[in-house]
């Protein structure tokens, strides 16, 4: 599983993973900050949006690793954790895509105009809530995610980088667990010998 070309297997399936799943977070991020919908319209959509990524992002996944696997010699065994670590340099790999790609789109669109967003959606939400008459028992956390909103800064690209390698690390170990468990495999013997 770690012979030759295993790097460039890597690289080239992180690349692909993080740039689809870049696209996916530009789109969530728009959706949820910049779009004019409405709250439940956007929680609709971002549901949905995100169920399919996800979809999207475990079925590569699973696609790099059984390409991978069948570029290795059938004689060698390829064990659960050979293709778990395979999955989860992938997953670091396209973290890091993602990362770049949401320092990028920030910038792009203006912290500013992000800012702006969450209070608006913060805002929103207080609204809804107001209506069902739970204002009183939340209305210190709306207080305090607005400050902590407001305060904030533009976070650096390393900062954006790590966050991200971070979540992709531990999504492509957990999808990497139940990749492992269907891709590993045990060596076979020539029965001629």
């Amino acid at each position: 599983m770690y012979g030759s070309g295993f790097w460039q297997d890597v690289m080239r399936a992180g690349a692909i993973v993080g740039i689809v799943m870049a696209l996916s977070h530009i789109v969530e991020q728009y959706v949820m900050i910049y779009s004019g919908m409405s709250l439940s319209a956007t929680v609709l959509v971002y549901s949905v949006e995100w169920l399919v990524a996800m979809a999207i992002y475990a079925f590569l996944l699973f696609l790099f690793a059984k390409q991978r696997i069948e570029r290795c010699d059938p004689k060698i065994a390829i064990g659960f954790s050979q293709v778990l670590s395979y999955v989860v340099m992938v997953s670091m790999f396209a973290g890091v895509f993602v990362g770049l790609a949401n320092t990028f789109y920030l910038d792009a669109m203006g912290y500013d105009r992000y800012v702006d967003g969450m209070l608006m959606r913060i805002d929103e939400m207080q609204c809804m809530v107001s209506k069902v008459g739970g204002e009183e028992l939340y209305d210190d956390m709306f207080t305090e995610m607005v400050s902590i909103i407001r305060s904030s800064t533009q976070p650096t690209i390393f900062v954006n980088i790590f966050s991200s390698l971070n979540s992709y690390i531990l999504s492509g170990g957990f999808v990497g667990l139940i990749i492992s468990a269907i891709l590993r495999r045990d060596a076979t013997t020539n029965s001629n010998e």
